[in-house]
Parts: structure tokens; sequence; C-alpha cells
């Protein structure tokens, strides 16, 4: 499995598909230096950390200008979209496929996002040719649209990431996002919808769904995690998926006690990925992707610290609580 993120986005996709054994790398842009080297050092100290063979490529970390202000720190890291620009000025479609990731690596799974899409008005065109290229190897793609407002404003708002992600979409096999992701960043309603999410009508979500499909049927599968954020401290917290012609639903943790709910998403996407990668059916699939999203929301920091025996265990009725 290959992603392609940028810098300090999460590394929460990649760390879980080494903790479940799975074979993986990430492709991450960086600037050299002090923030560029402190990623470098930590992708290959997560590669060097256990017995799985993950691998972790920086990708022309030799920039000259300046350094990100998205540093690791308490709370929500600050945006700094004007590195986008700088970073993928660099960046050529020689650049992502130089190692021959798909065609002599035989990568199963390519896995990218809308944060990546927003950094720049070229990003787009950088996942459009990742995409296309996976998809010429027989590569299954997937993409979180991940909406960030104050990642877009500088580019185009909301209009423009409509615009870049129905773009990217005609490319997609598993399109996923969160409860307000498809209609601010794909352009789909969800009927009785408000906007805090207080109402989250699981009928609803499928029709919108089911337009999404109607308009782009190449999807395979569709999901989406369900959150009523009742108090920043308690949640409401599911998911929906759809594929083979079927919707399945998550199991519902009503009043799921929340320490950090930053990486929830993530984790969702990660689990959903190797419950795919690893032939569950979509039932089982959906159901790994919202287990973990609950267990890493026990936890402080977007990096999840669950194992896969803790996921099974939630999964069959066991509380979301990491084991100590």
């Amino acid at each position: 499995m290959w992603i392609i993120k940028l810098a300090r986005d999460r590394w929460t996709r990649l760390e879980l598909i080494k903790r479940f054994s799975i074979v993986a790398s990430v492709c991450v842009l960086a600037c050299a230096l002090v923030f560029g080297w402190l990623l470098k050092n930590t992708a290959y100290r997560m590669a060097q950390d256990g017995e799985n063979d993950l691998t972790a490529a920086v990708v022309r970390h030799q920039f000259s200008g300046r350094l990100s202000n998205d540093v690791f720190r308490t709370g929500q890291p600050i945006q700094d979209p004007g590195l986008g620009e700088e970073l993928l000025a660099a960046l050529s479609l020689e650049d992502v496929f130089r190692i021959k990731i798909f065609g002599k690596d035989g990568v199963r799974w390519f896995h990218t996002g809308g944060i990546f899409a927003a950094l720049s008005e070229t990003t787009p065109q950088v996942v459009t040719e990742a995409v296309t290229a996976a998809k010429e190897h027989g590569t299954i793609t997937s993409y979180d649209l991940n909406y960030r407002s104050s990642l877009w404003k500088s580019i185009g708002g909301k209009q423009k990431a409509i615009e870049v992600n129905r773009m990217i979409a005609p490319h997609i096999d598993v399109m996923m996002g969160n409860e307000e992701d498809f209609t601010a960043a794909l352009g789909f309603q969800v009927e009785g919808l408000d906007g805090d999410c207080s109402s989250l009508d699981t009928d609803n979500f499928k029709k919108m769904m089911t337009e999404a499909l109607g308009r782009f049927p190449n999807f395979k599968v569709v999901a989406t995690t369900l959150r009523n954020a009742k108090t920043a401290m308690v949640n409401d917290w599911g998911a929906i998926l759809y594929a083979d012609g079927e919707f399945h639903e998550a199991t519902l943790r009503k009043d799921l006690e929340i320490y950090d709910r930053v990486g929830g998403g993530d984790s969702f996407a990660s689990g959903l990925i190797y419950g795919l990668m690893k032939g569950k059916s979509p039932a089982e699939a959906v159901n790994y992707g919202a287990a973990h999203g609950a267990l890493a929301m026990t936890t402080p920091g977007d990096t999840t610290t669950a194992s896969l025996a803790e996921v099974k265990k939630v999964m069959q009725g066991g509380t979301a609580r990491v084991d100590r």
C-alpha cells in the first residue's frame, strides 16, 4: 500500500497499517530544514520499529524556502497553505513515480485525499496524474475527502474544493469522508442535515450516497463516518458503507466518551482499508473502521495506539478502551 501525504498530515493510516501487519510505504514531501528532517527521522524510525516490512521514502526534501508553520504542538496545527506551492513547485510526475511503485513494486492500493489536493493550485494535477497511473496498473485507489476550509480558502474556497474533487473522483474506487465532507467537498446535499449535524438520519445519507454513485459509477465503495457531537467529550459515533449494491451500517456507539477526537476519521479510514485489503466482507470492513476510530479517540493525539486485537475486541462488543 502507498499513501501520498504532505509533511505532518497525519501518520495515522501509515501507523495502523504497520500495526496491522500490512507492508506499506508513505511518500512524504517536506522541506530540508529542521521540520523536514524531523519528519524524515520519524518516518525512518517507524520503518525500523517492529518486525513489519515498512519503508518510508522522502521525496525531494531539499527545498530552499521557509519552514512550515504546521508544527507539532498541543492542539490544532496552524495550517500554512503557501508551503504547498513551495513544495509542489519541485514535484513532477517523475518524482512521484521514480521508484516505480505501480509497475515494478506491484502496489495493490494507493491512498490520498483532499488535504493534499488543497495544498496549492498544482497539487490537484499531481493527484490526478497519480491516481490515473494507479488505475492503468490495476491498483485500487482510495480518497478521503477530508474537507478543510482553512486550506481551500486561499485557492477558491468551497466551490474550488467541489470542482477539484469532482475532477479527481472519476479515478477513485473507494471514496470516503465524514458527515459533512460529501456536501462541502463533493457537492452532494444530505436532506435534513443541520449545521451542527445533530440529526443523522442514515436513510438520508443513503440517498446522498446513491446520488453520488449515479454521478460517479466508478465508485466501488462509498463510506462515511457519522458523528453527533453532543458535547466535546460525548459523541454518538457510527458509519455507513455502500458496496456491491448494498448498504452496511457499523455498530452505533451512543454516548462514546471522547478523550481526543482528532484522528478518529483517519483511524476509520485505515481500519476500513485494512478490512477491504484483507478480503473481509463490506459489513466487517466498515466495523473495522468504526471500531478503530472509536479506540483512537480514547487516547491523546491523532496517531493510533490500538492493536488489531483491541480493534477486534471492540468489534465483538467490548468497550472502546485501549488495553494498558
